[in-house]
């Protein structure tokens, strides 16, 4: 390795920086629910979330009593390989330590693919609350991946993002791009999702199908040169719900996240690139100014 760095990261943590990092006017307060040690790695993650506008909620220490780690590998092409260290936290783990109730403004629980199964007996009881319920497909278990449980889960969740890859693997897609798109249109207008699904592409930006089964929202991603990918899709999906739990239209939410997502890869670390508002304003102006 030419250079061995320290950061923050994770798809939680990650996607909870980008989200507080939007700040006014559409600033959130934003609450990760997590697992640590009494290490020293531990105390100082907990200090830096802090900094970044973060409240860990450490519910539970992990196994060993230190922080999870993982290893990225970063190529010169922006490229990665992860080794990572995961941890489960389970419904009772979440839910024995949050008082589910009423709130008197919008209010989201926001749940990791790596956790959907284990939370799925929560997700109505956060809804009779009057909260929204958000997912990331990120680390979804392989026994989830299937159609049905796909169905499953967008039939209770208000907000969905999934990768074209998981996509692709779950129904097993093998066409181009733009008819992969069509397929991903025509099978939620046969299950009829609960809620908005979001499909990200990369490079590519992203596709919106509207919950109200509506026309479907592309966004493009800004042409940027890419250094590192890691929590690109972290990114879109906490600015996107930052604008989408203030009321912002989905095409402005989907825009923003693009834009943000892009900032992401022009530097090292998941959170190396936090951009505010002002920052995503004036970027998409700009873009749209090259763009005509």
């Amino acid at each position: 390795a030419s250079h061995i760095d320290k950061a923050l990261g994770g798809p939680a943590a990650n996607l909870a920086v980008a989200a507080a990092g939007v700040g006014a006017p559409y600033a959130l307060d934003v609450e990760l629910a997590t697992a640590v040690g009494e290490d020293a790695e531990s105390d100082w993650a907990l200090g830096e979330l802090s900094k970044l506008g973060v409240h860990a909620l450490p519910i539970r220490s992990t196994p060993n009593n230190r922080l999870s780690q993982a290893i990225v590998i970063i190529e010169r092409n922006g490229s990665r390989t992860i080794i990572s260290e995961p941890f489960e936290l389970g419904e009772v783990d979440l839910t024995a330590n949050l008082d589910i109730q009423p709130e008197k403004r919008p209010a989201c629980l926001h749940i990791e693919g790596f956790h959907y199964e284990t939370m799925t007996a929560s997700i109505a009881r956060f809804h009779q609350a009057g909260w929204k319920v958000s997912l990331h497909s990120a680390g979804l278990p392989r026994s989830a991946r299937t159609p049905e449980i796909f169905a499953q889960m967008v039939g209770q969740i208000d907000l969905t993002f999934i990768n074209d890859v998981m996509i692709r693997e779950i129904y097993g897609f093998r066409t181009r791009m733009a008819t992969m798109i069509e397929e991903v249109r025509l099978m939620l207008s046969r299950i009829k999702p609960r809620g908005t699904v979001v499909l990200t592409l990369g490079e590519f930006g992203a596709v919106v199908f509207p919950a109200t089964g509506g026309p479907q929202i592309e966004v493009p991603a800004l042409p940027v040169n890419r250094v590192d990918a890691t929590g690109a899709g972290d990114s879109f999906a906490g600015i996107f719900l930052s604008f989408w739990l203030h009321g912002a239209s989905l095409e402005t939410a989907a825009r923003y996240a693009a834009v943000g997502a892009s900032l992401t890869t022009t530097v090292e670390g998941a959170q190396g690139y936090i951009a505010d508002f002002a920052t995503l304003k004036a970027t998409a102006a700009a873009s749209a100014m090259m763009a005509s």
